[in-house]
């Protein structure tokens, strides 16, 4: 992919013109003005560098914090021979500290969004940790239960055996008493 051939100063530039002229800025409007580039690529860095108004409101910002003699100073600049290059500079300036401004709400925002997110899958998290650890712990009660069955059947197989041994002794006593009364 090859570079743009216009560099976005130039893009707003080219706006800022056409806006002062009263001219709507479209794509065909830029590429006209510029004298080349893809109408649909001005546009939409036009729209990323923000509208006329947001930067005024910036400009109104900026100016009410500045300093006066600040102030005076940017004026006198302005007033210059030079002054409406400047000019064309500082609305390209604010109209990009107006998208920068833009950008850090966004992303202030998504901050908040992802945060608010991440502390609810926290959350979700440490309820399935305490969750497991209480199925662990039923598990291991169930295990030592399932260990003391198995003893007791073992028991209950021994004390079988045992039995089953004794009715055989007291069957064949029987039958050897059955047989002695025959041969008396």
């Amino acid at each position: 992919m090859r570079p743009p051939e216009v560099t976005i100063e130039q893009i707003i530039q080219a706006g800022s013109h056409l806006e002062e002229n009263g001219k709507k800025v479209t794509g065909s409007s830029l590429r006209t003005r510029i004298g080349s580039g893809n109408p649909a690529r001005l546009l939409k860095v036009w729209n990323e560098a923000s509208v006329t108004s947001r930067a005024g409101a910036v400009t109104d910002k900026v100016s009410s914090r500045a300093p006066q003699e600040g102030h005076e100073e940017a004026q006198g600049l302005i007033a210059r021979k030079d002054g409406a290059a400047l000019s064309e500079r500082l609305v390209v300036a604010l109209k990009l500290l107006a998208a920068a401004q833009l950008s850090e709400e966004a992303l202030t925002a998504k901050l908040h969004h992802c945060q608010v997110v991440t502390d609810a899958v926290t959350d979700q998290l440490n309820r399935t940790k305490l969750r497991c650890a209480e199925l662990e712990g039923r598990e291991k009660l169930h295990q030592e239960r399932i260990a003391e069955l198995h003893s007791r059947v073992d028991e209950q197989r021994g004390e079988l055996h045992r039995g089953s041994q004794a009715r055989i002794a007291l069957q064949n006593a029987l039958e050897a008493l059955i047989g002695r009364e025959k041969t008396d």
